[in-house]
């Protein structure tokens, strides 16, 4: 809905955002991408309605961890991955993997929408102390 000057709120905002992602079948699980020779690249952007700090993900295999930039309102610079999926993404602080996304291998250009899983913390204390993730991906 539209505010009383006609401006989309925000809340409106990351609503149809996440709709057109949704729409564009940009939902990102379960397949796998083909593995020839270090896997297709995926240029993709990231997006969180909280902008979310300390995040790196590791471009291709043996790299090292780049730290990803999020905005407040608007997506990401672009970066690329190429490599096998599940594509993951650490903690920059201490590597521990908190996301993990598996694009499709007919989408090149996705836009990967971050939002935080509240029963984190219930899940690792489920599971002995074993980190779980700590963002779910679409």
């Amino acid at each position: 809905m539209a505010d009383a000057q006609r401006h989309l709120t925000r809340r409106d905002a990351l609503r149809a955002l996440a709709l057109t992602a949704c729409a564009l079948g940009v939902a990102v699980r379960g397949r796998a991408a083909a593995p020839a020779g270090g896997g297709p690249a995926v240029r993709f952007t990231v997006f969180s309605a909280k902008p979310i700090t300390d995040l790196a993900y590791a471009p291709r295999l043996g790299a090292p961890p780049q730290k990803m930039q999020f905005y407040p309102t608007a997506r990401s610079p672009r970066y690329e991955y190429r490599g096998l999926m599940p594509l993951r993404f650490v903690d920059a602080t201490t590597g521990a993997t908190v996301a993990e996304a598996s694009v499709p291998s007919d989408l090149r250009e996705p836009l990967l929408l971050f939002s935080p899983l509240e029963e984190a913390a219930a899940a690792a204390s489920a599971s002995g102390g074993k980190p779980a993730l700590r963002y779910q991906i679409a």
